[in-house]
Order: C-alpha cells, then structure tokens, then sequence
C-alpha cells in the first residue's frame, strides 16, 4: 500500500507514544477478572489537528472491560500527537485521523 508506506515514519512515531504511555499508564495491574471480562478488541479513534495537536478522542467500539478501555483511551490521550504531521495525512475534514485497536 503506497499510503502506508508514505506515512508509515509517521505512523509510528505517534504510535511509539500511545504504547509508551500504555506501557506507564498501568495497564498490567488489571486484575484476571477484569482481564476476563474482555469480549472483543477495543477501538478508539484519536484526531490530531495539521500541527499535530490531540483535538479528539473517541471510544468506537468498546472491549467488554471498562477498566481496559480507561486504560487504553487515556494513553491515547496522553500520547497521540506529533510535532512535525506530514500535511498530506490531513484527512476531508482538515484533521489526521489516527484508529487504534487493541
């Protein structure tokens, strides 16, 4: 894929941040139980404005767990920006959209 490989630098970059915070954020004190309440992957979508900025963060498609999904959309909240974006990633309404699924 052309794309992708366009703005794969990029891609992890912001990527590299959302799994560092996720690292930090605690995710691995999640007792069994809550780990067992997981149904399905969660979604959430991150828009970050042309400079790079978090405008946005929304929880698409829940797990099954609250607590997971706390988890993981807070390190999105914390992570998902980029000082330099590639303005060719800027999507039909003027934002990058970034789809994470865990």
């Amino acid at each position: 894929n052309a794309k992708a490989d366009h703005f794969a630098v990029f891609v992890r970059r912001v990527a590299t941040r959302v799994f560092t915070q996720l690292r930090s954020s605690g995710w691995e004190n999640l007792s069994s139980n809550e780990i067992a309440t997981l149904s399905s992957f969660t979604t959430i979508t991150a828009e970050l404005s042309l400079k790079g900025e978090l405008l946005k963060v929304t929880l698409e498609s829940p797990s099954g767990s609250i607590s997971f999904d706390q988890v993981v959309a807070t390190s999105v909240k914390k992570g998902a920006r980029d000082p330099n974006p590639p303005p060719e990633a800027v999507s039909a309404n003027g934002n990058i959209k970034f789809i994470f699924i865990l």
